[in-house]
């Protein structure tokens, strides 16, 4: 019986944290639109960061096109359309505390293609994982810790936004500045307290 009781309370605190989790979509407006960003830079939703960084000697861009959402994304600043070219490439940092699960590409055109590759090294692209050959959605969530990478495979794409899961275990320890801070660590202050509490009540 006590075991059950027990089995019962943990399964509610797991519950409980796991409700933390939230997902986050990056669109890459976030910092301004139509603006060189330089070499690399980071954008934050939610109080969470993600790094992206440009190929060497390139710079990121933020394109908007206004009633034209096929057009708008992160792109890099040398082509002429501000977009990703076959000649560079725009790198995501996937981590621990920002995990990428999903990645919408635009501006993938007749005759185009977006190329995805998965990199533990800043710099290199690492292994293929895919090809889009038109505007649309690639699950990436199986590539943690490490880069996301994007070029052309032909003409010019843009990445149109990244969705992230944030984790449990790091949503227990958030950012300063994160607005469910207090709350997150409250929810499992009670719920370590209250577990106490129960196994001492079930000893005696």
């Amino acid at each position: 019986m006590r075991s059950n009781i027990y089995s019962l309370v943990m399964s509610g605190v797991l519950l409980a944290m796991t409700s933390q989790a939230n997902t986050i979509v990056y669109n890459f407006q976030e910092d301004g639109a139509n603006i060189n960003l330089g070499s690399s830079t980071n954008f934050t939703v939610s109080g969470l960061s993600l790094y992206v960084y440009a190929s060497s000697g390139q710079s990121l861009y933020s394109k908007f096109t206004s009633g034209n959402a096929s057009e708008t994304g992160l792109g890099i600043a040398s082509d002429s359309d501000h977009e990703i070219n076959s000649g560079n490439f725009v790198q995501l940092y996937s981590s621990m505390s920002v995990n990428l699960t999903q990645l919408s590409l635009s501006s993938v055109q007749s005759g185009e293609s977006a190329l995805i590759y998965f990199s533990t090294s800043l710099g290199s692209l690492g292994t293929q994982i895919g090809t889009v050959g038109s505007d649309g959605n690639f699950d990436i969530s199986a590539y943690q810790n490490g880069y996301i990478g994007v070029k052309a495979g032909s003409g010019n794409v843009l990445i149109a936004s990244v969705t992230a899961q944030t984790p449990v275990t790091n949503k227990i320890v958030p950012p300063p500045h994160a607005p469910d801070a207090g709350s997150t660590m409250g929810l499992l202050g009670g719920a370590v307290t209250a577990l106490g509490l129960i196994r001492r009540k079930l000893a005696d």
